[in-house]
């Protein structure tokens, strides 16, 4: 039988404003926690994960001005093809994430594939957990789509975090500057809506 071996792989992305108001992004991968920092802005993923199934997940403020933060995981299925290339495939809905209890009261679902922290995240502080673990719930269904000759098989569960300074915004008809870096209009007006509201409110409160 096909043997899968886990892995996790964090991705980091801060933005803040930099002179004449243009925007740098600093990313990175790797499977150790990662500090990026611009200025006074400072945000670092928090992971731990014990080699198979336990995966806790949460981020941290180390600068000194407030954040918003988004995080999403995508598990992907990593092989080797017949002809020895590397092949990935996204198995979502066959790899179950399981969240903590009291997720919903921390993060927002707004159907565009991201998890909105419903807070800002204070110089400092570290949000709640965003992931406990991570279970198979379809394993034979995984290996049911996958050709005879795959080989060197891997779980690969990517969890991404964005981070955006709560500030104002110089753009026109736009008040904080999340909506300057992150497409909220991509929703359908009623999400839309209730996103843009839920970060505005974050942002007016942070900066009352």
């Amino acid at each position: 039988m096909k043997k899968i071996i886990v892995a996790f792989f964090a991705v980091a992305l801060s933005v803040a404003m930099v002179v004449a108001g243009s925007y740098a992004w600093y990313s990175a991968d790797d499977e150790q926690p990662n500090e990026f920092t611009l200025g006074r802005f400072g945000v670092i993923l928090n992971e731990v994960f014990d080699g198979w199934d336990q995966k806790e997940v949460s981020a941290s403020n180390t600068g000194d001005i407030p954040a918003l933060v988004r995080l999403t995981a995508l598990p992907i299925l990593v092989y080797t093809d017949g002809n020895g290339a590397q092949q990935r495939l996204n198995v979502e809905g066959r790899v179950e994430l399981i969240r903590p209890v009291g997720f919903s009261d921390n993060w927002y679902d707004a159907g565009d594939g991201w998890f909105y922290y419903k807070f800002a995240l204070a110089p400092s502080e570290e949000t709640p957990l965003f992931l406990r673990r991570v279970v198979f719930d379809d394993y034979e269904g995984i290996l049911s789509i996958l050709p005879e000759d795959a080989s060197d098989l891997r779980l690969e569960v990517d969890v991404i975090m964005e981070a955006v300074e709560i500030a104002k915004s110089s753009k026109s008809g736009h008040l904080y500057r999340f909506e300057d870096v992150w497409d909220v209009g991509s929703l359908d007006a009623g999400q839309t809506n209730v996103l843009r509201d839920l970060l505005r409110g974050i942002c007016a409160a942070a900066l009352a």
